[in-house]
């Protein structure tokens, strides 16, 4: 699995993927949660279940994939399961 830690540093160096605590400010509504914390441990929790779901979809259509045809290089293998863990997922 991906390291999280690693997840937080490269997006942090990169800025492309906000923090929690960014997400809320730039949407404007960091000031309006009494316990800003709370809810930012809920958000982070919310995300670590989807990723680790996402992974795993995508680690099982790999390997269900490969298994159809070991020819698969792991560029058509990576292609082939892009949406093996749907957005919609996410509510």
């Amino acid at each position: 699995m991906i390291g999280l830690n690693n997840l937080k540093r490269n997006s942090m160096e990169n800025k492309i993927i906000p923090t929690a605590e960014e997400f809320l400010m730039n949407k404007g509504l960091g000031a309006w949660f009494p316990n800003k914390e709370a809810i930012l441990q809920e958000m982070i929790e919310f995300a670590k279940l989807h990723v680790e779901a996402a992974l795993k979809a995508k680690a099982k259509a790999m390997i269900e994939k490969s298994y159809e045809d070991s020819s698969y290089s792991m560029n058509e293998l990576d292609s082939c399961t892009r949406n093996a863990y749907p957005l919609e997922n996410i509510k």
